[in-house]
């Protein structure tokens, strides 16, 4: 992958490649070149160096820098790691809720259910009832009625056994004067 100051090590590895060439070319140049020509090689050679280190203090800041940026993000991780946490048991704890909630609509439900079909019932009775006591009020009246077709006829009976003992107790006292009347004339 890309790496940030990936430059830096170019430069370092080119600067310790031209060091290098620099310390070889100073062998080849040993016994014959003149004094001024390896001291020129070695300035080279340490200018490379310098080159090096400046590159080298250049990715120790970037390093420094990612770990600092590697810190701060472990710590927004860990964070949000609690925060997530904290959202989990409150998930659940509201699930627990609703669960719960659930439980008393269906207890609730099936209550209204029983309730509902005891209402059922009690209407039925109160119908079945209702009917009944139209039916025995229907019997009243039809007893009231035949209670008052022979007290009516009680009453014409009655009348007719006072009309007939009358008339018996008057054919009686006839019978009974005829008797003597004819004893007298006997």
């Amino acid at each position: 992958g890309y790496s940030i100051g990936s430059g830096l090590v170019s430069i370092a590895q080119g600067a310790a490649d031209q060091a290098n060439t620099a310390i070889q070319n100073q062998h080849e140049a040993g016994g014959q070149a003149a004094f001024q020509a390896k001291n020129s090689l070695a300035q080279n050679a340490a200018a490379a160096a310098a080159t090096a280190q400046a590159a080298l203090t250049g990715k120790q800041v970037i390093v420094s820098n990612l770990e600092q940026q590697a810190r701060d993000t472990q710590g927004q991780v860990d964070s949000e790691a609690q925060q997530l946490t904290q959202a989990q048991r409150a998930a659940a704890a509201t699930q627990h809720s609703a669960q719960h909630a659930q439980a008393q609509v269906r207890s609730l439900t099936a209550a209204l259910n029983a309730a509902q079909t005891n209402a059922d019932q009690a209407v039925r009775a109160a119908q079945e009832a209702a009917s009944e006591m139209a039916s025995q009020s229907n019997m009243l009246a039809a007893a009231k009625q035949r209670l008052a077709v022979v007290t009516d006829q009680l009453a014409d009976a009655r009348a007719d056994l006072e009309a007939t003992q009358n008339a018996a107790h008057r054919a009686a006292a006839a019978a009974q004067t005829a008797q003597a009347n004819a004893a007298k004339h006997a």
